[in-house]
């Protein structure tokens, strides 16, 4: 805790009549006294103490009770109606130690301000880390089914049994576009697609010289 002190204390009128009336001594006793009441009684207020106990604080060695009673006289110290000390304009003088009190006040409720907030993210994180890791341990949510593909169309007609390479067995295209079936089957139908390709192995095979005419 520090004081404030005037950069013309020493020029002041006040402080040279107390020089004069009690020497050197004087203005260092008072600020002597001025040290002990910023650090002990940052309100200004004497309460309890003494003239005798003033003039021991402030380390006054001259005749007992100069001091005290000059302080009073000349207002550096004023006497309340019930006789308590207190410094004159203290608050005026001194207000960084006299609002002391509210300064710490909202320093305590700054920290508490800092600390709640930190409290809340950290238990805001923790309930976030919960909800993340109750999935954790289980199955992914399965994706959505993708639609099943149409199936192909059917073909129109189905050969069953049949050599898709040799053809008939003279190498040439049965009539009415029907391939020749097995001993004993009835001859299937079959598809414009399918004739293409058989007539076009009759045409090849002929061209190799594997067909009859």
């Amino acid at each position: 805790m520090d004081i404030r002190l005037d950069t013309g204390f020493l020029g002041n009128l006040k402080t040279r009549k107390l020089l004069r009336a009690l020497g050197v001594e004087g203005p260092v006793c008072l600020i002597r006294l001025w040290c002990y009441v910023g650090e002990r009684h940052p309100k200004g207020a004497l309460n309890g103490i003494s003239e005798d106990d003033l003039e021991e604080i402030a380390g006054w060695s001259g005749e007992r009770g100069a001091f005290a009673s000059y302080a009073v006289r000349m207002r550096w110290v004023d006497r309340g109606e019930n006789g308590a000390l207190s410094i004159h304009d203290w608050q005026e003088h001194q207000p960084y130690i006299f609002h002391s009190d509210k300064r710490s006040e909202a320093a305590r409720d700054a920290a508490v301000a800092r600390w709640e907030g930190k409290r809340k993210r950290v238990v805001n994180a923790k309930g976030k880390r919960g909800a993340s890791g109750a999935h954790a341990g289980g199955n992914a949510p399965a994706p959505a089914p993708a639609p099943a593909p149409a199936p192909d169309p059917k073909p129109e007609n189905k050969v069953c049994g049949l050599s898709s390479l040799r053809g008939n067995s003279d190498g040439a295209a049965a009539p009415g576009g029907v391939l020749e079936a097995p001993p004993g089957a009835a001859p299937i139908p079959m598809s414009e697609e399918v004739l293409r390709a058989q007539a076009e192995l009759v045409r090849k095979r002929r061209e190799l010289g594997l067909a009859k005419p």
